[in-house]
């Protein structure tokens, strides 16, 4: 499994918060355990479906990492 950046951990978070992918496809698309995301959602306390303007920052990055 592979150990995730700081930003990755961001990007995962948005696509789980903003976009709505389930934590076991978020844990597949970054490549680590399902155990895993789900311990950094809760530790972090992740919530599905929160508004994008709380995340902006976030929601930029991963739209230039898309786009680059």
């Amino acid at each position: 499994m592979a150990r995730l950046t700081s930003e990755q951990w961001e990007q995962a978070r948005a696509e789980y918060e903003v976009r709505g992918v389930s934590l076991g496809e978020v844990a597949r698309r970054f490549g680590v355990s399902q155990q895993a995301a789900s311990k950094r959602a809760r530790k972090e306390g992740w919530k599905q479906g929160k508004s994008c303007l709380n995340y902006t920052g976030a929601i930029m990055q991963f739209i230039l990492m898309m786009i680059l």
